[in-house]
């Protein structure tokens, strides 16, 4: 029986959000190792033209020629009701156009819920985790902003889970 070996598991470039309607956070990764994260603001009173905003930003960190090309698009899905009726409808429909953006790209689509993003230690009512993660942050939790510690949340669970199919992969082709 050959052993796994974790040196040999692809290490996928993530790009990892906490999308919402008007600050959308976003952590960028290649497998465990952080490179990036912070907030973007969505500009305009019109929610439709905000989510068009966030296409962009987002299709253009995804195509090849983009700034970062990513292999695994992670979305947190929106679980709860928020209050406004068309606060959720704007979420739902944000999910559905990164959901195509990274369809587009030809990147892998992961969706992670807001249980799995608060069990990875690193989101908003974990700020101090999320602060550690992020060398510019100084392990100062005031620095860091809650969407922000929530796609952080995002791309540790992802990575978890592409790690965990990774292993159970390798030892099913093993017993081949």
């Amino acid at each position: 029986m050959k052993t796994v070996r974790m040196e040999d598991m692809p290490q996928p470039r993530i790009l990892a959000l906490d999308q919402a309607t008007k600050l959308v956070g976003y952590c960028e990764a290649v497998g465990n190792r952080y490179k990036t994260s912070g907030v973007i603001r969505l500009k305009g009173r019109d929610p439709w033209v905000r989510v068009r905003q966030l296409w962009e930003w987002v299709f253009d960190k995804m195509r090849p020629a983009g700034t970062y090309n990513i292999d695994m698009l992670v979305l947190e899905i929106p679980t709860a009701l928020h209050g406004n009726p068309q606060t959720d409808r704007i979420l739902v429909a944000t999910l559905g156009v990164m959901v195509a953006a990274g369809w587009e790209a030809g990147a892998k689509v992961v969706m992670v819920t807001p249980n799995q993003i608060r069990k990875t230690g690193y989101s908003k009512e974990n700020k101090v985790a999320a602060a550690h993660m992020i060398p510019s942050a100084g392990g100062i939790p005031g620095n860091v902003r809650d969407d922000e510690a929530d796609a952080i949340g995002a791309w540790w669970a992802a990575w978890t889970m592409y790690k965990e199919t990774w292993i159970l992969s390798q030892a099913a082709d093993q017993e081949d």
